[in-house]
């Protein structure tokens, strides 16, 4: 089995698809589906972004591009900009909290949950 077919039949079982309702899902066949997941072909690059998008992963990951599974992608040159943008998006999120009746440890999960998904 290659790479891809191992990553279409763990994600598909993580999801608790059958290969029936995941080729329906992708519009593909279940035939095909199968010879996808054993090896045996490699899907073209629309069948690639069809299983992609219902697997709630991306073509990176996929083809073995990425360890992350459903990541997103930014123009390293663009990074500092984006990051100051985002900065001041939490510095405004925080402000809204400050007056808010959140209990100070629902507020602290809540920073912790932002800044733990803020990596980029």
């Amino acid at each position: 089995m290659n790479s891809i077919g191992k990553k279409i039949t763990q994600l598909r079982t993580e999801m608790g698809y059958t290969q029936k309702q995941l080729a329906k899902l992708a519009n593909i066949t279940e035939a095909s589906l199968s010879r996808y997941e054993n090896g045996l072909r490699e899907p073209k690059i629309n069948t690639l972004v069809k299983l992609a998008k219902v697997l709630g992963c991306t073509v990176d990951y996929m083809v073995g591009n990425t360890d992350v599974v459903d990541g997103i992608i930014v123009d390293r040159q663009k990074l500092p900009e984006l990051l100051k943008t985002v900065d001041l998006k939490y510095l405004s999120i925080a402000k809204d909290l400050e007056h808010s009746e959140i209990p100070a440890e629902d507020l602290r999960a809540i920073v912790e949950i932002i800044t733990k998904n803020r990596a980029v």
